[in-house]
């Protein structure tokens, strides 16, 4: 078979999740490279590490796990990883009863037999010492209904498949992702056999080029390259809606880097994998990495065009650094005493690691705090009229004792409804922000993004009335699957901080306005947050994110608030957020403030298809 004629094995059966593949063939990217590719689906009798290593084609889509047969002797080479996070997941519906990982000891768990494709599963049941003595492990059935029914517990599945189609019934459920307990794997590994790509370089370089440009194509033409599918590639019959949902909901998962980092392995997430592997006893050796990472994954190509005095300069750092570097070698030599052993260093390692962690810790620990503090100020803005409601009924009934004044009977059960509406009031203050401050900020579950906005303007309304800020709001529904909760905290700051802003800036209450707009757009929900505070200094634009950073007073303000709401937006709905100064009309009058601007793919984070 000629090297440009060439076939690639699918992880599975057709369907968005080899999107790019498809998308190269068809739009012409392989013909122009020169190559032919057939493109087969995975039956499941025989894995993509075993056709390659049996010749049956050139390349195959697989998972971290070939770090496992590449221990065992088998040399293979990793072109990309199309999803920098693996799509696995654990999937349950009783979300009454199994609310974290530790409820399912004891509970019937349906994944495949083969350890090496649920590896990032187990990893992160053997995180809570959950092993295969603490629940019943159930053969795979692919059939999403048994996990309804009540036949099993909790099944592994992938982002692209079962919980989109249980929102589209209206099942609740939950999930568990690696990622969240620190198992951060590769997915849908493009790989060849190291002799293939050292026989071929040229034809796999076209290839993997071709490739990359194909699943660009794919991920920003998700709708036509649905339609591609549901036509062409859609052995499972799937409708195009589900199609459509798959892609949006795949394409964070392969962007999460950045849309330059498509396809991009890092040496060291491979050495943690391979870790991870060693302790739950997968690997014994370790596996030959000279050639694994392809060197075409992120070429290193420098254009030098130097003057002849820039590359004097060069030369001279060069041969400084030299000199150093002998000096440096002869002084640990001469004294030996002050050789760091491996055993000493990572000790080193070890304690600055857990400094770090602590930091980190204590960081969080006062984000939260800051978060506390300003709940609290909510809290006393929505009780201050409810309380001087009772404080006057009770008064009135007081001063009537007092000055011998008969109440009658009706007069004062009206009273007492009064208060008794009040204290309930108070009450249901109380839950609302105790549901939207007390989440567990790994549970997410379908929502819609309106109703979390409106939610948003609730808590904050007395707030803002007490502060004389108009607010108004511009918002559709649109499902979001994620924490709700998370997403109101991160709201509630960036508004209080809008209304630290009027107040330092003496903004003139008559000309005090909040704006919240939300669209949907290009698969992503567009949040923008407008005030009229008069805007933020331009020298510290770039630094409003960062820990600890605040323009007010010490005793006013931490600097936390929008460093919580970045974290937030950043790492958990995998998001993005800005602050611009805008000018804007409103009701025909102009207003000069910042601008909050928030992208959230409207993908869930942890959706995932049957393996």
């Amino acid at each position: 078979m000629a090297h440009k004629d060439v076939r690639l094995q699918l992880g599975w059966k057709h369907q968005f999740q080899f999107a790019g593949y498809y998308m190269a063939k068809e739009k012409g990217f392989y013909k122009k490279a020169g190559i032919d590719v057939t493109i087969l689906e995975n039956s499941g009798s025989i894995t993509p590490s075993q056709s390659v290593s049996e010749g049956n084609v050139e390349y195959a889509v697989g998972r971290s796990s070939i770090l496992i047969k590449q221990s065992l002797g088998e040399r293979f080479t990793a072109l990309g990883a199309i999803f920098q996070y693996s799509p696995m997941m654990l999937l349950v519906t009783d979300v009454d009863q199994i609310k974290t990982l530790e409820d399912l000891s004891g509970k019937r768990i349906m994944i495949t037999n083969d350890a090496e494709s649920s590896v990032d599963i187990l990893a992160m049941l053997f995180s809570k010492n959950l092993d295969k003595d603490d629940v019943i492990f159930q053969q795979h059935s692919f059939n999403l209904q048994d996990l309804i029914d009540g036949k099993t517990d909790a099944m592994a599945s992938y982002i692209t498949n079962e919980p989109i189609r249980l929102k589209a019934r209206g099942i609740p459920y939950r999930i568990f992702h690696p990622r969240e307990y620190g198992f951060e794997f590769y997915s849908d590994i493009l790989f060849a056999s190291e002799a293939f790509v050292e026989q071929y370089p040229e034809a796999t370089a076209d290839f993997y080029k071709a490739t990359i440009k194909g699943w660009k194509y794919a991920f920003d033409h998700i709708e036509e390259t649905a339609r591609v599918i549901h036509k062409k590639y859609n052995s499972q019959h799937r409708s195009l809606e589900m199609l459509i949902e798959e892609g949006r909901a795949l394409k964070p998962l392969a962007y999460a880097y950045g849309k330059e980092k498509l396809g991009y392995i890092d040496r060291y997430r491979i050495q943690n994998s391979i870790e991870a592997y060693k302790v739950m006893g997968l690997i014994q050796k370790e596996p030959d990495m000279d050639h694994f990472i392809y060197e075409g994954n992120h070429p290193k190509m420098i254009d030098i065009n130097l003057t002849r005095l820039e590359m004097a300069y060069l030369l001279g750092a060069a041969l400084l650094s030299i000199i150093l570097l002998f000096v440096i070698v002869l002084f640990f030599s001469i004294r030996k005493k002050w050789l760091i052993t491996k055993t000493s260093l990572l000790e080193v390692i070890d304690e600055q690691t857990e400094k770090l962690e602590t930091q980190n810790r204590l960081l969080l620990t006062q984000s939260r705090l800051a978060a506390v503090g300003e709940t609290l100020s909510n809290i006393a803005h929505q009780w201050r009229q409810p309380l001087a409601g009772i404080t006057a009924t009770t008064m009135m009934v007081r001063v009537s004792m007092q000055l011998d004044k008969p109440i009658s009977h009706d007069e004062l059960d009206e009273k007492l409804t009064s208060i008794e509406a009040d204290c309930q009031y108070l009450s249901d203050t109380i839950s609302d922000f105790m549901t939207y401050f007390s989440s567990n900020e790994y549970h997410s579950e379908p929502f819609d993004v309106k109703e979390a906005l409106e939610k948003v303007e609730s808590l904050t309304s007395d707030m803002c009335r007490y502060n004389r800020i108009t607010f108004k709001s511009n918002l559709e529904s649109v499902t979001l699957i994620n924490n709700k909760n998370l997403l109101v905290q991160a709201l509630i700051n960036v508004i209080n901080n809008a209304k630290d802003a009027f107040e330092h800036n003496e903004i003139d209450p008559d000309k005090r306005l909040l704006l919240m707009q939300m669209q949907q757009t290009n698969g992503h929900i567009i949040i923008v947050l407008k005030d009229s505070a008069g805007g933020i200094q331009e020298e510290i634009l770039d630094k409003v994110f960062e820990p600890y950073f605040t323009t007010k007073h010490q005793s006013k303000g931490t600097g936390l608030g929008l460093f919580m709401t970045y974290e937030i937006i950043t790492q958990q709905f995998l998001g993005s957020i800005r602050v611009d100064n805008v000018t804007y009309t409103y009701e025909d009058e102009s207003y000069k403030g910042a601008a909050f601007t928030i992208t959230l793919p409207i993908a869930p984070e942890s959706d995932v298809k049957s393996v």
